[in-house]
């Protein structure tokens, strides 16, 4: 079950709540998408910034509960975010005063409400990120 995945560190899983076949594994050599269970993995980065040594290093995944999209990623480069299901990312570090970004958190009463931990403190942004 971990084709694809085999022998890289993963630091964060994230399943999408409206179809548990769909899954989200944050390495620090990037994100991978399964559509299947974890039968096949495939590379689901696009967009996200590498590290000064040369990686993606995905630390925190984190997926809006009411929905499939949109999704967040905590990465040592900032905050990113896609819009359709981990095929593109687009970053959202307006306001970070750091961008080594470990946690982030959707608020589940309303997901315009993101919280991201980073090395540096915690953030809030009440627009999805925006």
């Amino acid at each position: 079950m971990s084709a694809g995945l085999v022998n890289l560190d993963i630091k964060t899983l994230a399943i999408d709540p409206t179809n548990p076949q769909v899954l989200y594994a944050g390495t620090a050599n990037g994100l991978f998408r399964t559509t299947d269970g974890g039968e096949l993995w495939t590379r689901s980065d696009a967009g996200i910034t590498a590290n000064a040594t040369g990686n993606k290093d995905i630390k925190a995944l984190a997926i809006v509960p009411t929905e499939p999209r949109p999704l967040y990623a905590g990465t040592a480069t900032g905050v990113f975010k896609s819009e359709d299901g981990g095929g593109s990312w687009s970053d959202k570090n307006t306001g970070l005063t750091s961008l080594d970004v470990r946690s982030v958190v959707i608020d589940p009463t309303n997901p315009l409400v993101i919280y991201v931990g980073t090395a540096g403190g915690v953030f809030k942004s009440a627009t999805g990120g925006e």
